[in-house]
This record gives structure tokens, sequence and C-alpha cells, in this order.
């Protein structure tokens, strides 16, 4: 079992160090943990989502890019934001019905209390369906989860390589 004692944005490294013929090798793995894999949902409503974002103000990172699939079907940003994400899905929270607004937030051993403002990770898919665009906005306590989390989206959602 893993356990996560804080939040990262690049998946943590296994060290092996041994001997091969008398000379000392070392090997350097990532190990394929991302940090969504510490993840939980987090079910709130509008006004307390956006008490949560302002909190977070500074702490974001956003991304444009070109959807794969336009206009987005929602059950595939269920799936990505579900399955692999652990975000929940917060409807009706943006009054535009083409994005979407999730929410969730990290576990951590010994560290941030369950389900706090500290712990939350935020996030909007703004959708432009006619430009078949989508701009992500991530915002958490560390910069470098936030990165990661972008760059997860993006991965499942925009056309490769463009």
């Amino acid at each position: 079992m893993i356990d996560c004692l804080q939040a990262f944005g690049e998946p943590p490294q296994l060290s092996v160090r041994f001997m091969s013929s008398g000379t000392p090798v070392q090997l350097l793995m990532r190990l394929p943990v991302p940090p969504s894999k510490f993840f939980a949902p987090l079910n709130v409503n509008g006004p307390d989502f956006f008490r949560r974002w302002k909190t977070l103000e500074g702490k974001e990172a956003q991304k444009t890019f070109k959807l794969k699939t336009s206009p987005l079907p929602p059950p595939e940003v269920e799936r990505v934001a579900a399955e692999g994400l652990r975000l929940a899905v917060l409807r009706g929270v943006d009054p535009n019905t083409a994005n979407f607004v999730m929410a969730g937030w990290i576990v951590t051993k010994g560290h941030a209390q369950p389900q706090s403002d500290e712990a939350s990770v935020l996030m909007r898919l703004e959708i432009n369906a006619t430009a078949g665009m989508c701009r992500t906005s991530v915002r958490a306590i560390s910069a470098e989860l936030v990165s990661s989390v972008v760059g997860l989206v993006e991965s499942q959602l925009a056309v490769p390589g463009a």
C-alpha cells in the first residue's frame, strides 16, 4: 500500500541499487502513480465551491486545447472526472450548461484535514463547442499538483499533438 504524505505533481521515483559483476548499478524508475490516485470526490454546492475557489486564488493553472471530440459528451467528462481523476462532477454550479465544474480533495496521511479548503482540488472546463476548444482551470494548494492535473485532463480530452 502507498500512502500520500503531501500533494505532489510528478509521480514518485523508486531508486534501486545493486551490484552487477562487481560494478554498482543504480536504476531510477518513476512509479505509475499519478496524484489523482489519492483524490476523493468532494460533493459541494455552488456557493461552497466558489468560496473554496476564491480561497485558492493565485494557485491556478489554465490550459486551452482542441478537443478530440466536439461537442464534448457529458458521459466522456464524467468518465474522465469520476474514473480517471476521482473528482465529483458538480451539476448546476456553472450557469453555462456546456461547462463542467468538478471538485475533489487530496487524501494525505497526517496532514490536511479531510475535505478541508487546503486539501481541495477544484476544476472548471469551459467548452467552446463552435470552435471545438476547451479551457481547463485547476486550483489546488500545490503548483506542481495543479500542473499535473491540467496535464492529465489534456491527455484524456485533447487532440493528441495539437
